[in-house]
């Protein structure tokens, strides 16, 4: 974990060979939480490397990404 993102718009969407479909289906699940934006979805991304972990993670290690 960084606490710092890292990640630019380019680095997250415009991957060389594209996203996944189910890397793509991840991200419009999490851009429907409430108040979590551009920046939280990063912090999700570098604290568990991918949304699919965060999405099982625990409430208690959601609790521990920076921002949240």
């Amino acid at each position: 974990m960084t606490g710092v993102v890292s990640h630019s718009w380019a680095d997250l969407v415009e991957r060389p060979g594209g996203w996944t479909r189910e890397q793509r289906l991840w991200w419009l699940l999490w851009s429907g939480v409430p108040g979590l934006g551009f920046e939280g979805l990063c912090q999700l991304w570098d604290h568990f490397g991918s949304l699919a972990v965060a999405w099982a993670a625990p409430h208690r290690a959601l609790a521990r990404v920076h921002g949240f």
